[in-house]
């Protein structure tokens, strides 16, 4: 048996996720298994990666970071944010190597000292970004896996 999406009425398969043609998700899908709550995946895409987005372009446009690196980097998140907005699964494996590349950019930078030179803090900022970033994100994004096609 069909049902109609909630917001433009389209009919839709029995295991739909999200309305193939508006992208809003099933109510029902979503309320009955509550661990697939939404807010981490709308504040990433829709704040986050875009902040990052703007951030590389000003860092290109200041000089601050190489030009090349910057404008690839704002590009890759305004790709990444795109693809998780339209629910696409190439967009969530994108998201994959945005979340490793905060993390390794979080370690990194805890793991300057207050002179700004490099200690050998990186054996501890590396597991410690682990437990704290990589691990939360995995279990987030794995389990949310399904909304994308």
């Amino acid at each position: 048996m069909a049902i109609e999406c909630t917001h433009c009425g389209v009919k839709l398969a029995d295991k739909a996720v999200f309305c193939h043609w508006c992208k809003t998700p099933v109510p029902r899908v979503i309320e009955q298994d509550p661990t697939k709550r939404l807010r981490w995946l709308k504040l990433w895409s829709y704040v986050f990666l875009p902040l990052f987005c703007v951030l590389f372009g000003l860092l290109a446009v200041q000089n601050q970071m190489p030009w090349l690196w910057a404008s690839l980097a704002a590009l890759f998140s305004g790709v990444t944010a795109l693809g998780l907005h339209q629910h696409k699964r190439w967009g969530w494996t994108l998201n994959w190597a945005m979340v490793t590349a905060v993390g390794l950019t979080l370690a990194g930078v805890l793991a300057f000292d207050d002179s700004g030179r490099f200690v050998n803090k990186l054996f501890l900022t590396v597991p410690m970004m682990g437990f704290l970033w990589f691990w939360p994100n995995y279990v987030y994004w794995r389990k949310r896996s399904v909304l994308f096609t």
